[in-house]
């Protein structure tokens, strides 16, 4: 049942993808979207299904609960920010997709070398990584508040960017190692689906609901007369600040892991260091 669930959602996701890229006009874009956003909203269910429905693996119950609130936001904040820089960046100020682009990459770089770097991090003894990255991640999507209409490459983009992709990439595997920590190996495979099924279901969830603080955003600075593309801006620079608050909350609740993904794990007495 959930396969045809998912099937039923996946559908109108996809199929809407091509036609919100080559949208000609705004109204078909919105179509496009609304279509996507209906497929997204029933497509969430599934995982969310999955994760109430399925039995709880065996290990410690509050690190896998914090683990998976911190990957639902991980996957909310970096959606939705990929998808208003996108936005902010072709809308706004003007650039091709090519260039928007480029000018995300050194984003996605710095949180493939964080994730990579935080198991030696975390094995030198560094303590509360998943705490350092949220917070570096929120400064970076708070920075993103001010981004101006036509933002400077290096101080207005670069520099934030990097911030959110250094501190996403640090809470990634300790998020991943909470999950998983104490996990018995024949239940490992349901840990990492359920994992999985909540990042899916936090970027949905977030886009949905950041999307909509924009919109509501964007029609209340057009009444009150502000030009259309800045009502716009404001939009998304609320939007940022949001995921901003949503990452700094993932950063406390990393404070109650009790050290399984804040610290390196001790050695077992039988265990060879």
């Amino acid at each position: 049942m959930l396969t045809v669930h998912a099937a039923v959602g996946l559908h109108p996701f996809y199929r809407r993808q091509p036609g919100g890229g080559f949208a000609v006009s705004g109204a078909a874009l919105l179509a496009a979207r609304a279509v996507q956003g209906l497929g997204a909203a029933v497509l969430a269910t599934s995982p969310l299904a999955i994760i109430v429905a399925a039995p709880p693996p065996k290990g410690p119950g509050q690190e896998r609960a914090i683990g998976m609130f911190m990957v639902l936001a991980l996957g909310a904040i970096l959606t939705s920010s990929l998808f208003f820089l996108s936005q902010t960046l072709q809308r706004i100020d003007g650039r091709n997709p090519l260039d928007t682009g480029l000018a995300l990459l050194p984003m996605a770089a710095s949180l493939a070398v964080a994730a990579i770097s935080s198991r030696t991090l975390r094995d030198l003894g560094v303590r509360h990584l998943p705490c350092l990255g949220g917070l570096i991640s929120a400064a970076g999507l708070i920075w993103l508040y001010w981004i101006p209409e036509h933002p400077n490459l290096a101080a207005d983009l670069l520099i934030p960017t990097l911030l959110l992709g250094t501190g996403c990439g640090l809470v990634m595997m300790s998020a991943t190692h909470a999950v998983l920590a104490g996990v018995p190996r024949q239940d490992a495979g349901l840990a990492a689906g359920l994992q999985n099924s909540a990042r899916q279901l936090g970027g949905a969830i977030g886009i949905a609901l950041l999307v909509t603080l924009a919109h509501a955003v964007t029609a209340s600075r057009n009444a009150a007369g502000q030009a259309a593309r800045l009502a716009e801006l404001d939009g998304y620079r609320c939007a940022f600040l949001a995921a901003g608050c949503l990452s700094i909350l993932a950063a406390l609740a990393s404070l109650l892991l009790r050290g399984a993904a804040s610290e390196p794990a001790p050695a077992s007495p039988g265990q060879k260091p």
